[in-house]
């Protein structure tokens, strides 16, 4: 069963990535300013104290100026910091989207090693990438299993939202034993609650 769910996932990640790279350059602006201010609209988001969100890869959206409109307002935004060896990222802190992030793997920014490691207990919102997210609160990553292991962090008690476009939404995603719940998902169009997180459950 296992083996079934993996092979669906990997089927649906080759033709939803293939279907994100033909949104042209100037579309994907545009969508990614709805989106961030889908997202900005959030009390989760514009009251935080502290925020994890993500730079882009060529077929998501970009949230730097979501991340520039947060910094103005004081609030401590985190990248996540990748060790690719172990598959697994921690939250460090940045001053700016536009200087003083380094390209690693994927052409993706990520802080500098001697930017500040945030705990990831003092997380109030977490903003995830994705691939596709159902209406149910699943969500299809790229299959590194890095954001589930994250999240399954007891520690972590944000408010996880995930972040696409409106094309990105599907009816019903394949879902593995490791596969972490969203409390919400933000897209160009509107955001969708769902219930707490699996083992997440606030008072």
């Amino acid at each position: 069963m296992i083996a079934e769910t993996d092979k669906s996932k990997r089927a649906l990640r080759l033709t939803l990535k293939a279907e994100l790279l033909a949104i042209g350059t100037e579309r994907r602006r545009e969508l990614s300013a709805a989106v961030s201010r889908t997202l900005l609209a959030q009390p989760c988001v514009a009251n935080a104290s502290v925020v994890l969100l993500f730079m882009p890869r060529p077929h998501e959206p970009d949230l730097s100026s979501l991340a520039r409109a947060l910094l103005e307002s004081g609030v401590c935004v985190c990248l996540p910091r990748i060790d690719f060896k172990n598959g697994t990222f921690e939250p460090a802190r940045i001053t700016s989207v536009d200087e003083g992030l380094e390209i690693h793997r994927y052409d993706v920014p990520e802080p500098p090693q001697d930017a500040p490691r945030i705990d990831p207990a003092d997380l109030d919102t977490v903003l995830t990438p994705g691939l596709a997210f159902d209406r149910a609160g699943n969500r299809l990553g790229h299959g590194a299993g890095m954001y589930d292991r994250f999240l399954s962090d007891r520690s972590v008690v944000a408010w996880v939202c995930g972040v696409g476009f409106e094309s990105q939404l599907v009816a019903r995603l394949p879902t593995g034993p490791n596969d972490q719940r969203l409390d919400a998902v933000a897209t160009d169009r509107r955001l969708l609650l769902f219930p707490g997180r699996q083992g997440h459950e606030r008072d």
